[in-house]
């Protein structure tokens, strides 16, 4: 029973890992579109 609860254990560590991923994937992705519309209105300002 010792070897079985070790593979539990990891598996439960990856999918905290991989449920945090997909949040910080999405924070950066905000940050992009941020930074992007950022850009735009600069250009924007220039342009005018």
């Amino acid at each position: 029973m010792g070897h079985p609860i070790i593979p539990t254990g990891q598996d439960e560590k990856n999918k905290d890992k991989s449920s945090k991923e997909p949040i910080v994937i999405y924070i950066l992705m905000l940050i992009g579109y941020f930074v992007f519309a950022l850009v735009i209105v600069f250009t924007i300002n220039a342009v005018i």
